[in-house]
């Protein structure tokens, strides 16, 4: 069941991205500085202050699929930008 509401909050994050990049005024550029600029922190918050392995893989884990999404969200952005 975590891994459905997982995926839900993955399609949410990237509808709402598209979103905010194609009709808002948060340009392309600006969203992934963002973006990737969090996801480091967090990642480097984890790494400092995690000892379990377990927790560690789990956090890895959401944060390639967050990763993963805000490329797609750049991407698809970028090619409604063209195309509008």
């Amino acid at each position: 069941m975590a891994l459905t509401y997982w995926r839900l909050y993955l399609t949410i994050f990237y509808v709402l991205g598209v979103l905010i990049t194609t009709l808002g005024g948060v340009g392309v550029i600006t969203f992934s500085l963002i973006m990737f600029g969090l996801l480091a922190l967090a990642a480097i918050e984890a790494s400092l202050f995690t000892n379990d392995q377990g927790k560690l893989d789990r956090f890895v884990f959401k944060v390639r699929g967050l990763s993963k999404i805000t490329v797609a969200i750049v991407i698809t952005a970028l090619i409604f930008k063209m195309l509008i």
